[in-house]
């Protein structure tokens, strides 16, 4: 009782025959709703299943909802037990609650993937400059020299185009930096 880990014990039906403490807070339910309860009924899994995994002596992942409408996700393993005789009379299953841990490894994904991201979208940024630059500064000599009209509004528009995507770059840039 003085874990927070799920400690049950089953017969060869599934039933719950022992359950600690961690059982009754995870799963949670009362006492007497896991007494002789079906385990698959309790966390909702196939102990058929469960059982062919942990005889690989894997943890069986299992995500099951409590009553009150939260989703818990807890590895289990098992062992067999045997009676005096030495036939198998059961499992005892012990299993932990890794939800915030699941959901911290998702976080910590996802931030390595916006990290790289990043990364990219800087190479891409450096990559994109200096064409642009050359593009701003010879749509610029070219402006100098034009002649009003049509050539050098065409012009015009090629400078400020190319200051917009440079811009653009930038903020990129300012996106890809990490920042205090």
């Amino acid at each position: 009782d003085g874990t927070p880990d799920l400690i049950v014990a089953t017969g060869i039906d599934g039933r719950i025959m022992e359950h600690n403490r961690g059982a009754v807070e995870l799963s949670g339910r009362i006492d007497t709703e896991l007494s002789g309860a079906r385990l698959d009924d309790v966390l909702g899994l196939s102990l058929d299943e469960a059982r062919r995994s942990v005889d690989v002596a894997e943890p069986y992942e299992v995500t099951f909802e409590r009553p009150d409408g939260d989703r818990i996700e807890v590895p289990l393993t098992a062992s067999p037990y045997r009676d005096a005789d030495g036939r198998v009379a059961g499992r005892v299953w012990i299993g932990r609650d890794v939800t915030k841990l699941r959901r911290v490894e998702k976080s910590l994904a996802q931030a390595e993937r916006l990290s790289s991201l990043g990364e990219v979208v800087a190479g891409v940024a450096h990559e994109l400059t200096n064409p642009l630059s050359g593009v701003v500064g010879y749509a610029e000599l070219l402006r100098v020299n034009a002649v009003v009209g049509e050539q050098k509004r065409d012009l015009d528009r090629i400078v400020e185009s190319a200051l917009r995507c440079q811009k653009i770059v930038m903020k990129l840039l300012s996106f890809a930096r990490k920042h205090p």
